[in-house]
């Protein structure tokens, strides 16, 4: 279900996978994901009916976690081609690929603010805090940071000594953002996007661990993937952020996570092994009308959905 992700003793894997028609009618957009390969990961988009496929990255190294420009035009994702995990930048071709963080810290997980001037990330970097007679550095793990979308600017965002913090999402009106907090429980957390400000435990209500937040396009609801306690399953569940409940949406005997948005808020690209082989498939927004888009047998993770 999970793919490797190093993060302080935890590991999470997720996969999804190559391309076939889903019916009579074509999606709008484009997808971006992470495809691995013969024990490379690289960067590919392919149209959302699976048509298309294209590779983007082509490096020993690493290349995942996409996440698409507002407009459309350009593709952050994470690297380990310069050793530690960074942000990478391209052209939605591809071109142009260039580095918006160093690696003397660990960097991924990439996401847009709404007016794309802002990037939000998951990263090691360190920082001080005030402490009486002077400052502190910490040095404690993934928080999530914000940086203006040429790489300047860090600000950090979230930030506590025994804790981690992972998968930012913005809301469609850039002022909060959705997070995975892991301390003895792994849950949702919603902040305006600046430095240690008050945090909201959104999936309070929901058993389990829940990862990989994602904004609707109208910023009403949240889907996240929740892993059940004693079986480890998967699944996918919907949260209404006004009213805090939460619906399961995906079936509960398969591995389903990484849920992304369709650009209009009717459709969920995630993974499943329901089929066996890790695949992407695309959903009703009620978690209704399941396709299976790829039957390859790359595993593929990460889906970033653009309207452009």
């Amino acid at each position: 279900m999970i793919r490797r992700l190093a993060l302080a003793g935890l590991a999470v894997t997720l996969f999804l996978a190559g391309c076939s028609g889903i019916g009579n009618t074509q999606p709008a957009g484009r997808l971006a994901f992470e495809r691995e390969e013969s024990d490379n990961s690289d960067v590919y988009i392919m149209n959302p009916d699976g048509t298309g496929l294209t590779r983007l990255t082509d490096d020993p190294g690493w290349d995942g976690t996409p996440a698409w420009s507002p407009d459309g035009t350009q593709i952050a994702f994470a690297s380990e081609r310069l050793g530690s995990p960074v942000i990478m930048l391209m052209n939605a071709d591809g071109s142009d690929q260039r580095p918006l963080t160093d690696a003397t810290y660990a960097s991924l997980m990439p996401a847009w603010s709404p007016d794309g001037q802002q990037i939000a990330f998951a990263s090691t970097r360190s920082y001080e805090v005030p402490m009486e007679g002077g400052r502190q550095l910490v040095e404690a793990g993934f928080e999530i940071w914000v940086m203006n979308a040429d790489g300047s600017n860090m600000r950090r965002v979230t930030g506590n000594y025994e804790d981690q913090s992972l998968y930012p999402s913005w809301s469609p009106d850039g002022k909060q953002l959705a997070s995975q907090e892991i301390t003895d429980e792994i849950r949702i957390m919603l902040q305006e996007p600046v430095e240690d400000a008050p945090a909201t435990n959104v999936t309070a209500s929901v058993d389990g661990r829940q990862w990989t937040p994602a904004w609707s396009p109208d910023g009403r609801q949240i889907v996240f993937m929740n892993q059940d306690l004693e079986t480890g399953v998967a699944n996918i569940w919907l949260l209404d952020v006004k009213s805090g409940q939460a619906t399961h949406l995906s079936q509960a005997d398969s591995n389903d996570g990484e849920p992304a948005w369709s650009p209009d808020g009717k459709e969920i690209v995630f993974s499943s092994d329901r089929d066996g082989t890790q695949s992407l498939y695309i959903m009703s927004a009620d978690g209704q009308n399941v396709r299976r888009l790829t039957t390859d047998d790359a595993s593929y993770s990460h889906p970033a959905w653009s309207g452009k």
